[in-house]
C-alpha cells in the first residue's frame, strides 16, 4: 500500500540520519534531547536546516546547531521593554528572513516584533509597532518579501522585509490570529482564528475574496502548508486535522475525527511527501496521510509532554518536537 511504502521510506531516509533505526510503534527513537532550560514556547527550524531557534516562558531566545545540539547565542528577551513599558516574557512566535539573516520575535507582554541578528542575537533595528495586543503568530513569505504578524487583536499585518514598515493590515476574522501561513508565491496567504475559521488573504491588495473556509467547531489552532503547495493543513480545538486544496479550498481527502477528545495544537507538513504530523493533548505525535485509502493515523509515537511545538528540517530528515521538557 501507498502508506505502508511512504513509512518504509520514512523510517529509511531517518535511519540514515540516526534519527529513527526502526519503524515508529509505540515511542519515538531519540538522537537526542537538548536541555533548553524551560518550557519551550516557540521553535523554528532555520532555512539553512542546520539550526533551530527556541524561545522560552521566561523570555530566552536562542539559536542551537541542529547536528550537534550546541548553545550557539541566547538572549534574554525579557531585558527588553515593551510599548506599554512592562517587560516581555514567553516569546511566543518565531520567524527567519534570509533577506537580513533576521530572527523576528514576538513576546507575551509586548505587542511588538522583535527583529534579532541571527549570528550575534543583537537587535537589528527598532521593535516593529501596528498591533494593539499580543502578536503571537509569525510567517515569512518563501519568497522573502513580505513578514505576517496575527495578533489576539483579530488582525494580521503584513510588512516590507527590507524596510519593515508595515504595508497594511487584514481585517475579516472575529477571534485571535492563531497561526498563519503564506502560499508558495507569497501572493495568498491563509490565517487560523478562534472564530473557528480559516481565511485565505490576496496579500497584494488585502482582499480576503478568496474565501473563508468553514468545518472546524472550535478555535482553529494551527495551518501549515504542504511543500508542493497543494494543500494546506489544519488543527483545531475540536480534535480534528483538515486538508484544503490551495486552488478549490475544498477539502483535500478525509478529515481526522478525533472525536473531540484532545485539541489538536499544532500540524506540520512532511517537506517531501503528502504526510501531516500533528501533536494533541493525547501526548502524541501522530502521522497521517489525509489521501490515503489506509489511513497512516495508528502511525504514531508518544511524547513525555504535552503541547509540543513541530517543525521539520528542510530536506525532511528530522522532525523537531519541543515544550517543556526541552527539544527531541
Amino acid at each position: 500500500s501507498r502508506s505502508s511504502d511512504l513509512w518504509s521510506r520514512w523510517s529509511s531516509a531517518f535511519s540514515g540520519a540516526q534519527i529513527l533505526n526502526r519503524e515508529l510503534q509505540d515511542e519515538a527513537p531519540l538522537i537526542r534531547r537538548i536541555n533548553v532550560g524551560s518550557r519551550v514556547s516557540s521553535l523554528l527550524v532555520l532555512n539553512d536546516g542546520a539550526h533551530i531557534a527556541t524561545g522560552t516562558e521566561v523570555g530566552i531566545l536562542s539559536v542551537w546547531d541542529l547536528q550537534s545540539g550546541t548553545l550557539l547565542k541566547s538572549v534574554r528577551v525579557n531585558d527588553v521593554h515593551s510599548q506599554d513599558g512592562k517587560k516581555s516574557t514567553a516569546v511566543v512566535a518565531l520567524a527567519f528572513s534570509q533577506r537580513g539573516n533576521h530572527v523576528l520575535s514576538s513576546s507575551q507582554s509586548a505587542h511588538s516584533i522583535y527583529v534579532w541578528n541571527q549570528a550575534t542575537l543583537t537587535k537589528v533595528r527598532d521593535p516593529l509597532y501596528g498591533h494593539s495586543d499580543l502578536v503571537q503568530c509569525l510567517a515569512v513569505s518563501p519568497n522573502d518579501l513580505l513578514l505576517a504578524s496575527g495578533s489576539v487583536d483579530m488582525t494580521i499585518g503584513l510588512w516590507d522585509t527590507e524596510s519593515y514598515t508595515l504595508l497594511r493590515m487584514l481585517v475579516g476574522h472575529t477571534g485571535a490570529i492563531n497561526a498563519i501561513a503564506f502560499y508558495l508565491n507569497g501572493t495568498r496567504l491563509v490565517s487560523a482564528s478562534d472564530d473557528s475559521t480559516l481565511i485565505v488573504w490576496d496579500t497584494q491588495n488585502g482582499s480576503d475574496a478568496f474565501n473563508r473556509l468553514t468545518g472546524h467547531e472550535k478555535a482553529v489552532s494551527s495551518v501549515a502548508l504542504s511543500n508542493d503547495g497543494q494543500f494546506f493543513a489544519s488543527g483545531s480545538s475540536d480534535g480534528t486535522v483538515r486538508a484544503w486544496d490551495t486552488e478549490s479550498l475544498l477539502p483535500f481527502g478525509r478529515i481526522l475525527d478525533g472525536n473531540g477528545q484532545h485539541p489538536v495544537t499544532e500540524v506540520a507538513c512532511m517537506p517531501t511527501e503528502h504526510c501531516i504530523v500533528f501533536s494533541s493533548g493525547a501526548d502524541l505525535v501522530r502521522f497521517w496521510l489525509p489521501t490515503a485509502t489506509d489511513s497512516m493515523e495508528k502511525r504514531s509515537f508518544g511524547l513525555p509532554f504535552r503541547g509540543s511545538k513541530l517543525a521539520f528540517s528542510p530536506e525532511a530528515r528530522r522532525l523537531v518536537a519541543a515544550s517543556d521538557k526541552g527539544v527531541n
